[in-house]
């Protein structure tokens, strides 16, 4: 394809790369994303990073960010950790926040960063509100953003080009000069015939090339310029008659046919299309100014999106039924070659139902789900409306599991049954159906906190057994499944052995996702137990999976994150330093994935942060909103754990009067603390437990200690020494002193294996006192240390090693803030940006709970981060 190089304009670019913003407004055809290009291959060589992103009219703020970062991460700067890449939570819910750690992991970048932004007229309004204006005002000063749009970029920037840095280019710089036009005609016309084609085409880059085209073809001649009618005719209307109907037939059908493309992939033009001889495949090089290469050896071709446009349009307008069987015969194609996502869209194209119900079917459903993850069926559910949803088990379901995993569990379950009550006959007879609604309901009881019923597991796997290799990929869900209902049932030996049969199965049958979720399962049971060794092994493996095969999907690691906090919590109660990082995991929670131990472990451990760092308010605030959240949702059991940790943390803060003890007492009489085990998750056991105990102690109940005794005998025989350190630490002071000595000795040996400080929270006292009264202290000499380590620990809070909580700059930001100074002044004081200024203020907001500088001062005071 012959190209000139537009050094002038490159020179402009490079330039302007000094300031903060270039935009490029210009209609279509006049060269922006050629010239971009351009620039982009030669700044490889200048050792620049060009992150390069093609909007979508339909992206909103999470998917437009989720995308931005992702250009980002595929042109070398590493976006693993801002978590940004998962494409339904990437801002979790502050495009603000979203943005700010976009560029963080820019400006961490040693090299020069330009971010092209193309078909910018695309952009939606709240994308234009939202993150626009957030992303140039944060703007490092290692990047440039690059904007091309075919109409007014609408961006305020007054401000920018008050201080110069602001570049723009319009129709006039982007039109070819008449040197221009003589490199690219090299010399085939005269100095006037030039000066008459730049004034006739009025240097319209794309107009230019296709004349040219036309004339390399011997279809055009200079003398069509000077046409009367030419100045009358629309560019449409000359393109057809002039440009399009002069070209050879077969390849103006050929241009014609390839529009129903987004891009031509170059196997597509013989099986589709059609045109399978080398003859035809040279002739294409005529066509130079309509088809541009992919990039890639033989990846195939684009067509201008101007063109593309109107050859289309002329397609459905002249031969509407040619135009639907093609996109039919695309949509086959597609789907037999795994593009489930551009088969949908043809077969939407074609306006034929039936193939694209069977498109859904082929799609493989659940089984999709299982080997590839949601990203591919999250695309294609973007595209369906209720009516196919309606029509299609196998998308409706899809959709369950997507409703599940962005914390809609109650849309999810009314979708099941409608699913199971719309499809009964096809379900009935249809195996593979069959068993992917019985799978889709487990899963349902997983994230909606039930207990899984054995019986949906058992003909899972009994349909497995007697089948053929078609449901083979579910044997990783039974065992799955299998670990899951013994992990709730307390059983963590059972569900070890479970789990490491799944990852033999997964790691067969090479189901990354399978092996993630299994071995974060498994850093979760092991953190409970005798170490921490192995659990830190799985968190490893788990990064380990991220970086290497899932590093697109961010939406995975903030489950990796819940757990190890609630891990560290157990441990280290009064370190409060991955409050603020569990407060936006809180906030991404409440519409995100996650099952009855993710949410357990997140709000009752953010919670306990937020009462030990003294402020109860946030406390119960977290739990109200886990409340509101379960209830939305119907998840009774998280709904219970949280209205018993409320009771919990009311009853240490206001005494008895904090508490409603009739209602409890009347929940009360119905809780087997034993037997209950069965059919709820352990973790409602272990919180109603420590209430009873906790009622006993503050003499408002008679404690039910043999049942709370067999149930901490139990879970000790499992290895969980998380509750059987707490159930000790509390039966302790609910017995005579005389009896206390074996739940004491308990205690001492599980703090021995493993390190859990949260035994004795809120209670270290009252444990000291009665360690001291039995006169065992020189006896238990792990229980010791530990109710020493949280005395140090609580003084931490209240003294000099509060200041933990933020860090060296954001401590000295804060003593500037004291001072009454304004960021220029904090800036010039200690020797930062004025971004950066307002970088830090954010995080110590965050960290201190603080929504003005008075407030953060007031805040900081109170906790000891700064002299009063």
């Amino acid at each position: 394809m012959s190209v000139i190089g537009r050094t002038d304009l490159i020179s402009r670019l490079e330039s302007g790369a000094e300031g903060n913003l270039i935009i490029l407004e210009a209609p279509g055809g006049y060269g922006k994303s050629c010239l971009l290009s351009e620039w982009r291959d030669q700044s490889k060589q200048s050792d620049v990073t060009v992150c390069w992103l093609s909007i979508d009219e339909d992206d909103d703020v999470e998917t437009f960010i989720a995308y931005l970062a992702y250009s980002a991460h595929i042109a070398g700067i590493d976006m693993t950790q801002s978590g940004l890449l998962n494409f339904e939570f990437s801002t979790d819910g502050n495009p603000k926040q979203a943005i700010h750690r976009f560029l963080a992991c820019i400006e961490r970048t040693s090299r020069p960063v330009r971010i092209v932004l193309d078909d910018f007229e695309r952009l939606s309004l709240s994308v234009q509100r939202d993150v626009i204006p957030s992303l140039l005002a944060r703007l490092p000063e290692n990047a440039t953003i690059i904007v091309a749009s075919r109409e007014p970029a609408g961006i305020s920037t007054v401000d920018l080009d008050h201080r110069g840095l602001v570049s723009r280019l319009g129709p006039n710089e982007l039109r070819f000069g008449q040197q221009e036009m003589m490199r690219l005609w090299k010399g085939r016309l005269t100095q006037r015939q030039i000066e008459r084609l730049g004034e006739r085409t009025e240097g319209w880059p794309v107009l230019i090339r296709l004349l040219l085209t036309a004339s390399d073809m011997g279809t055009f001649d200079i003398r069509h310029i000077d046409e009367a009618s030419y100045r009358d005719m629309a560019i449409t209307t000359y393109f057809e008659q002039k440009i399009l109907n002069r070209i050879e037939a077969d390849l103006r059908r050929f241009l014609l046919e390839a529009s129903i493309f987004d891009e031509i992939p170059y196997e597509a033009i013989s099986d589709v299309l059609g045109q399978d001889n080398d003859q035809f495949m040279g002739r294409l090089e005529k066509l130079e100014a309509f088809l541009a290469p992919l990039s890639g050896e033989n990846a195939g071709y684009r067509l201008h999106p101007m063109m593309r446009e109107y050859l289309k349009q002329t397609m459905q307008n002249q031969a509407p039924q040619r135009y639907a069987a093609l996109q039919k015969k695309a949509a086959y194609w597609y789907s037999v070659n795994g593009n489930h996502v551009r088969a949908v869209k043809h077969a939407l194209a074609a306006g034929d139902e039936m193939l694209l119900l069977t498109i859904l079917e082929d799609t493989g459903g659940l089984g999709l789900w299982v080997q590839e993850g949601l990203i591919e069926f999250r695309a294609i559910d973007r595209y369906l409306g209720p009516e196919i949803i309606q029509k299609s088990p196998t998308a409706a379901l899809m959709r369950c599991i997507i409703l599940m995993k962005t914390g809609k569990q109650s849309d999810a379950a009314t979708l099941y049954a409608d699913i199971l009550s719309r499809h009964a006959e096809r379900i009935a007879s249809d195996e593979f159906l069959s068993v992917s609604c019985a799978v889709a309901k487990v899963v349902l009881a997983v994230y909606s906190g039930a207990k899984i019923d054995d019986d949906d597991v058992e003909r899972i796997e009994q349909a497995i057994r007697q089948s053929d290799a078609i449901l083979e990929h579910f044997e990783g869900f039974v065992l799955t499944f299998k670990c899951f209902a013994a992990h709730q049932a307390g059983r963590l030996k059972d569900a070890i052995q479970f789990a490491h049969e799944a990852l033999k199965f997964f790691d067969l049958s090479g189901s990354v996702y399978g092996e993630v979720y299994i071995h974060l399962h498994l850093a979760m049971i092991h953190s409970f137990m005798h170490s921490t060794d192995r659990g830190d092994i799985e968190f490893k493996q788990v990064s380990d999976l991220l970086r290497r095969e899932l590093s697109f999907d961010s939406g995975i690691k903030y489950l990796s994150d819940v757990i190890s906090i609630e891990a560290y919590h157990e441990h280290s109660p009064y370190d409060l330093k991955n409050a603020p990082r569990l407060k936006n995991l809180v906030a991404r929670l409440l519409r995100a994935e996650g099952w009855i131990d993710i949410y357990a472990g997140a709000f009752r451990t953010l919670s306990e942060q937020s009462y030990v760092a003294g402020n109860i308010d946030d406390a119960l605030h977290v739990l109200d909103l886990a409340q509101e959240f379960s209830v939305r949702n119907s998840i009774a059991s998280l709904s219970r754990i949280c209205v018993t940790h409320r009771t919990i943390l009311s009853l240490l803060e206001f005494g008895p009067e904090g508490i409603d003890l009739a209602a409890y007492a009347s929940n009360a009489k119905e809780m087997d603390f034993v037997g209950d085990l069965e059919i709820i998750p352990w973790r409602i056991v272990e919180v109603e437990c420590e209430l009873h105990l906790h009622l006993a102690n503050a003499g408002l109940i008679t404690p039910s200690l043999e049942r709370i005794t067999a149930f901490r005998d139990r879970q000790l025989s499992e290895g969980n020494l998380r509750v059987a350190s707490r159930m000790s630490a509390l039966l302790a002071l609910s017995r005579p002193i005389s009896q206390a000595e074996a739940d004491l000795r308990i205690l001492d040996m599980c703090l021995a294996e493993n390190c859990f400080g949260r035994a004795t929270l809120f209670i270290g006292s009252a444990l000291q006192n009665r360690v001291e009264d039995a006169g065992l202290h020189m006896k238990l000499p792990h229980l010791m240390a530990q109710l020493s380590a949280s005395q140090v620990g609580k003084k931490a809070l209240t003294g000099q090693e509060q200041q933990s909580l933020v860090t060296k700059k954001e401590r000295a930001v804060l003593s500037e803030l004291q001072r009454g100074q304004t960021d220029k002044q904090i800036a010039l004081s200690i020797g930062v940006t004025e971004h950066a200024i307002r970088y830090h203020l954010k995080n110590v907001y965050v960290k201190l709970n603080a929504h003005t500088r008075q407030e953060a001062v007031r805040r900081a005071r109170a906790l000891g981060v700064l002299d009063a």
